[in-house]
């Protein structure tokens, strides 16, 4: 046990200075009390190329069956109610076979501003992530397999008690134009295993998710590429012993678009943009390409170690 808290605070040290440094760097720019993130079935479960903007995929692997990879994000503040912060990702990764990998991947997140009483910098679950090429070449199409396991390592799932996400998702992809254009599909399913019901204060804890992600990119040049991605998902909650009725499944989108440079084989720098919102509001339903109270806009980078 002393083992695991030394590497989990070694992992937190080095999630606090990639992400300072990020802050750094972006000091020119605004910093941000609304903070827009992506859907949580994504950053901690998937990651796909589709969904991840700073993802890896673009950058070359090495050799070595072992490999690294760190990312970031950071979020400037563009109105008055935004805050400013940085999500950062690191992964290390073992390739099995040309056709298996595993992934330990640690997600985190630096605020620039916080309430009182609260931590700058929050540490997200541990996910452990097995990937299997199911089909190479099927009329054209990839098919991939990707079970995942989160592990409660964060703050969060201690007070909460959350124990695990297992999460499953199949990644289908095509190329076209000579493999400069690549389309992809991602459907996802949750089941998140709670020691209770309810958060503390009452609220019904998350049970299932379902998701389902479209993703295009492009490779203008070799070191120019642009990427889009779509997102929706439906979450179905705990039923509360003190409920009256069955909570309602709660929906929430996500728009995605980013334009990566390479600077060298294993650094890429970014600026996207991202929409993320509920979609059920009231009863219905209500989805916007872009609303100034949502709408962020971020540098990312990414880079293998």
């Amino acid at each position: 046990m002393r083992k695991l808290n030394a590497t989990v605070a070694a992992a937190a040290g080095f999630l606090m200075a990639v992400s300072s440094l990020m802050a750094d760097v972006s000091v020119a720019l605004p910093s941000s009390t609304v903070t827009a993130k992506k859907p949580s079935v994504t950053a901690s479960s998937t990651s796909s190329a589709a969904t991840s903007v700073a993802s890896m995929t673009s950058l070359p692997a090495k050799s070595s069956a072992w490999s690294a990879s760190a990312s970031g994000e950071y979020y400037v503040k563009h109105r008055r109610d935004h805050e400013a912060h940085s999500d950062v990702t690191l992964s290390v990764n073992y390739k099995w076979s040309d056709a298996s990998s595993f992934s330990l991947r640690q997600t985190g997140t630096k605020y620039m501003v916080v309430p009182y009483g609260e931590p700058e910098f929050v540490i997200d679950d541990t996910t452990l992530i097995y990937t299997r090429l199911l089909l190479k070449d099927w009329n054209g199409f990839s098919v991939r397999a990707r079970p995942s396991l989160s592990l409660p390592t964060s703050r969060e799932s201690g007070r909460q008690g959350i124990v695990s996400r297992p999460t499953l998702a199949l990644p289908i992809s095509r190329e076209f134009l000579g493999k400069k254009l690549t389309a992809s599909y991602t459907p996802l399913y949750r089941y998140q295993i709670n020691r209770f019901q309810t958060r503390i204060g009452g609220a019904p804890l998350p049970q299932h998710a379902l998701a389902h992600t479209l993703g295009l990119s492009y490779a203008f040049t070799e070191s120019i590429s642009a990427s889009v991605s779509a997102q929706g998902q439906y979450v179905w909650s705990e039923q509360s012993p003190y409920a009256q009725v069955p909570p309602r499944p709660r929906g929430q989108y996500a728009y995605d678009a980013n334009l990566s440079y390479k600077i060298t084989g294993y650094l890429d720098v970014g600026i996207g943009y991202l929409q993320s919102d509920k979609f059920i509001k009231e009863g219905r339903y209500d989805v916007n390409l872009y609303d100034p109270s949502t709408s962020r806009y971020y540098i990312s980078l990414a880079t293998a170690l």
